[in-house]
């Protein structure tokens, strides 16, 4: 409530209304003593300009500071006006209004706004800096975005035309224009979040940029759909250096089936004549030689392999050709071979009784098995044990090889299988290419492989491959993702 003052010509206060009490903080009759020059300020500036058009105009209105009977002082609004009554006699009447209220609610407005900005600066900043081109859509149809679109695009879009702008110019991965309803503007404005979706975006001049697209809805505290954002990135170059890539991965698979063709038929000219030694003399010594000699040679002819199959996983061509086996016959003739070749270690089997139906490679599947039990044999001393086990479930058959050696350190663990990412620095007898065809293997089958190991106690390495049904599923899924031309 607004106070009311009356006063004399001279400033007398002569009428007080009760919120003039509660605003200057006096009695009635303290008030009723005083001059309405005690209640103003006199050091604001502006007193003295609204007291002139008082007096020259017999009315004034304005903002001034006024005082308190603590001495404190606040922002008002003082309305005054010169009257005379019936008898002739001069009077002003004088109406107060405190601003404190209003002022602090200025100033948070205003601190409100100031925040604002800034914020709308340094997210100006972040959007303009930011690699990526990035899109801020409205929910009233406005769209902003940062100078790396404007260039993905071919040209600034008009901030009032929204999504409709881009319609027969972002085309699916296909190459069909996207509708108003596919747009992921659209689709994030209702809601959806879609997050890495390959499309095309095609600039005025008619090029055309492979991109990778993803937005999201914006939200008020509420929950609320305020707006939305979309972030595009340029594939183009990335998608040329995995083309590159392929290429080079193709020539050294090739240069690589090339040089083995040869060194094969040189090992086996060299594995021809070790033989004719061995049958054309008698000596112990010679024949033991030679038998050395076959050993060498089968392990030269491995790593041959090895190196086919590396070209091959990396250049995404290495392939498998599954067939009906049993795992319990097929582990069983697996250790009866590995103990003839090696009877100075333990190599126990762990397998349930019954049949064991899986549908894998039983060659690379073996070849698999040789390498994780030449690791294990690698790392264990003469007499240590190795298990080697299976297990199946409806989803998948459990293989593992497990070992009592000297363990692995945990950072060591998670590159275990990496073909260049070995612990050669600490143990040289990590170096080889062994783990990383095995999981070629195991993943060539739909599979996967990993490790659990403790230092000091050994080594345990698991692999499961789907169970007949799953692997048909997986085996549909990769002939339609690389269909055969």
């Amino acid at each position: 409530m607004d106070a009311v003052l009356v006063t004399t010509a001279e400033g007398s206060i002569v009428t007080a209304n009760a919120a003039s009490v509660a605003m200057f903080g006096y009695t009635e009759a303290e008030l009723l003593t005083m001059r309405q020059q005690d209640l103003v300020d006199e050091s604001d500036e502006r007193v003295g300009a609204m007291r002139a058009t008082w007096q020259r105009d017999g009315r004034a209105r304005g903002e001034i500071t006024m005082r308190r009977k603590d001495g404190t002082r606040f922002p008002a609004e003082a309305s005054a006006a010169s009257f005379r009554d019936d008898g002739g006699l001069a009077w002003t009447s004088l109406f107060v209004r405190d601003l404190t209220e209003k002022k602090r609610d200025e100033a948070e407005r205003a601190r409100l706004a100031a925040n604002l900005e800034a914020e709308r600066r340094w997210l100006k900043a972040v959007l303009d800096h930011v690699p990526l081109a990035t899109l801020l859509f409205t929910k009233d149809g406005y769209v902003h975005c940062n100078d790396r679109a404007e260039e993905l695009f071919g040209a600034r879009p008009s901030p009032e035309l929204g999504s409709a702008q881009y319609l027969g110019r972002v085309l699916s991965s296909d190459g069909i224009p996207l509708s108003r309803e596919e747009l992921l503007s659209t689709r994030a404005l209702d809601g959806k979040t879609t997050l890495a979706e390959a499309v095309i975006v095609e600039r005025p001049d008619g090029s055309r940029t492979p991109v990778l697209a993803s937005a999201a809805p914006i939200r008020d505290t509420s929950g609320a759909i305020i707006g939305a954002v979309g972030v595009v990135q340029d594939m183009s170059e990335r998608l040329a250096a995995e083309a590159a890539l392929r290429v080079a991965l193709r020539s050294r698979e090739r240069l690589i089936a090339i040089v083995t063709h040869d060194l094969r038929n040189h090992l086996n000219a060299v594995g021809l004549h070790a033989r004719v030694v061995q049958t054309a003399t008698r000596e112990p010594e010679a024949r033991e030689s030679v038998v050395a000699i076959g050993r060498q040679l089968a392990k030269v002819k491995a790593l041959i392999d090895d190196l086919v199959d590396v070209a091959q996983i990396e250049n995404k061509s290495f392939a498998v050709q599954p067939r009906d086996v049993d795992v319990h016959h097929l582990l069983a003739a697996f250790v009866d071979a590995e103990r003839e070749e090696e009877p100075r270690r333990d190599l126990v089997l762990d397998v349930p009784d019954g049949a064991m139906p899986a549908r894998v490679d039983r060659a690379r599947l073996v070849r698999a098995l040789q390498k994780l039990v030449a690791n294990a044999r690698r790392f264990t001393f003469e007499g240590a044990r190795i298990r080697v086990g299976a297990r199946q479930s409806d989803e998948e058959t459990l293989f593992w090889v497990a070992d009592t050696g000297a363990g692995i350190p945990p950072d060591d663990l998670a590159h275990l299988f990496d073909m260049t990412e070995r612990r050669v620095a600490r143990d040289p007898r990590a170096a080889g290419l062994g783990l990383g065809v095995v999981r070629g293997i195991v993943e060539a089958h739909g599979g996967r492989i990993w490790a659990e190991s403790a230092v000091g106690e050994g080594t345990t390495v698991y692999f499961a491959v789907p169970s007949p049904e799953r692997h048909f599923r997986f085996a549909t899924s990769l002939q339609q993702r690389n269909p055969v031309s």
